[in-house]
């Protein structure tokens, strides 16, 4: 395929035309820096001057079905990463950029450095450079239908070799080969290629470069901004004290809620003190309800919220001042739907934050305890999954199917909150901690854990990711942990992997993974 280039600032001029896409890279990177470049298939009808390049995107392209297919063998049997998957919606966030019709600010291009040339595929280096942006906090989203033009073939497939390669670069190197080893476990590869592949792993190493933020002049600790009226939902499961303390730091926010609904499933004992502790506050409304679970509760005090925003809260958090200015500026500033915070234990400070956290980007997390959303993209989706009553995973999930329906979530670094981690009540009530760590059970992964393998992924991939939270329960758990759990491995995984089949969820994998390596 063959593709022009153009100019769309100060004035539209062609740069050079009927040109492959190796010239059309190095063309893009000669270009100065306050440009705005628009690329398509040559021959292409769309007049560049109609092109809009007023809405904030770095990267902004037409569709996702002509390269959708590329890096899918390897990465789905080590990773959950929700930026691996393709939405399932006429717009949304992928860094999967199709040259087809594109536009690009070359300003966001010289910040990263340009392409990395360590790709044998011209594709793989623009979409690598998408991938980067995302993590960079820049802005990237393709549009279908955006500009009419007749649907030209695009070969996306990407070579296993430049996978590898991707993988040990934003993965890790031993993420890579689990991916892999478990693909030519699962498919019939020839001596000579799996050779070849294994040769590629080790003989070549991705190039360090510098991941600078993008965003860096956009403060949202600071600034103007139209207050949003909100109610703010918070279930509670036998904590009282750590409830009064979340409620006063909320009722401190400015601008305040309308309401907080409070969606009580504690003990009889325990109900009644916080019904008198919360009485005196008439922004308060106390629902109580016989059933535990929290997508139960969450789901409640949803339905009953009038308002256009809620502010999705815990129990055993604590905001910190300005955070729903943050959250609101964010909102606005972005024009999304979702901004999720961050939560710091009681002991840590902004400087313990991660350098690469220190700026507003794309989410590939759900805070739920820390989340400012629009109402009604939370209803749209179907609100939170029961299946998730009783361990974790419920935040993951319904950001999961927010980012599939095509939402772009802000991860907001200024919107910040303590979060206790209280050793008693809400999930603890039912022995979940982290996703690696559970009490009580006689299976490992959790069983919701396990339903959202089974809900998100083809069954070719249940079991290397089953066996995949082993190697990374060292994150949560202490040494003697994880020995017993690693001595337990011979009951608990065979236990897994016969459960996994039992469990009910729909076939949503559909158009998350091409079909052809979803069979």
């Amino acid at each position: 395929m063959r593709f022009d280039l153009y100019e769309l600032r100060p004035e539209v001029k062609p740069i050079c035309q009927s040109v492959s896409l190796s010239d059309l890279l190095d063309a893009l990177e000669r270009m100065r820096e306050q440009a705005l470049a628009w690329v398509c298939h040559e021959g292409c009808p769309a007049k560049p001057d109609s092109i809009d390049g007023d809405d904030g995107y770095d990267v902004l392209f037409q569709g996702v079905e002509r390269t959708k297919a590329a890096f899918t063998r390897l990465p789905f049997y080590a990773l959950q990463d929700w930026f691996l998957f393709t939405p399932r919606s006429e717009q949304g966030i992928s860094w999967r950029i199709n040259p087809r019709h594109c536009r690009i600010r070359i300003r966001a291009l010289r910040r990263l450095q340009g392409f990395d040339r360590g790709y044998q595929s011209m594709l793989a280096r623009l979409m690598d450079y998408g991938f980067r942006l995302l993590r960079a906090g820049g802005r990237i989203a393709f549009r279908s239908g955006w500009v009419s033009c007749p649907e030209v073939d695009l070969n996306g497939k990407i070579p296993i070799e430049d996978e590898i390669y991707f993988i040990k670069k934003f993965y890790g190197k031993l993420y890579a080969l689990y991916g892999l080893w478990h693909y030519h476990e699962n498919h019939r590869v020839s001596w000579r290629d799996g050779w070849r592949h294994f040769r590629e792993y080790f003989r070549r190493s991705p190039s360090s470069r510098l991941q600078e933020s993008l965003s860096g002049s956009l403060d949202l600790s600071s600034g103007s901004f139209t207050p949003l009226p909100y109610d703010v939902v918070i279930p509670t499961l036998n904590r009282p004290e750590t409830l009064k303390k979340a409620v006063d730091s909320i009722l401190k926010q400015n601008p305040p809620p309308q309401k907080i609904i409070i969606v009580d499933q504690s003990d009889a004992p325990i109900r009644k003190k916080i019904r008198s502790m919360m009485e005196r506050e008439p922004r308060i409304q106390l629902i109580e309800l016989s059933v535990r679970g929290q997508s139960t509760a969450r789901n409640a005090g949803i339905e009953a919220s009038d308002a256009e925003w809620v502010l999705l809260f815990d129990d055993d958090g604590e905001a910190w001042t300005g955070m729903m200015q943050a959250h609101q500026r964010c909102v606005q500033a972005y024009r999304v739907p979702v901004s999720t915070g961050l939560s710091l234990a009681p002991w840590k400070t902004k400087e313990d934050i991660p350098k690469n956290l220190r700026f507003p980007q794309a989410a590939n997390v759900l805070d739920t305890g820390n989340c400012f959303v629009r109402r009604e993209c939370i209803l749209e989706v179907g609100g939170f999954d029961r299946n998730f009553d009783c361990g974790s995973g419920a935040d993951n999930d319904l950001g999961f199917r927010l980012y599939r329906r095509g939402y772009e979530i802000i991860l907001n670094p200024y919107a910040i909150r303590t979060h206790a981690k209280e050793p008693r009540g809400g999930l603890r009530e039912h022995g979940a901690w982290w996703r690696e760590k559970v009490e009580g059970s006689n299976v490992f992964p959790a069983r919701t854990q396990l339903y959202t393998l089974k809900k998100y992924f083809p069954r070719r991939y249940w079991n290397p990711l089953i066996l995949s939270y082993y190697f990374k329960a060292k994150r949560r758990l202490s040494y003697f942990e994880l020995v017993r759990l690693w001595i337990r491995f011979p009951r608990y995984y065979p236990r897994a992997t016969r459960l996994i089949h039992d469990l009910e969820t729909p076939p949503s994998h559909e158009g998350w993974i091409p079909e052809e390596d979803a069979k």
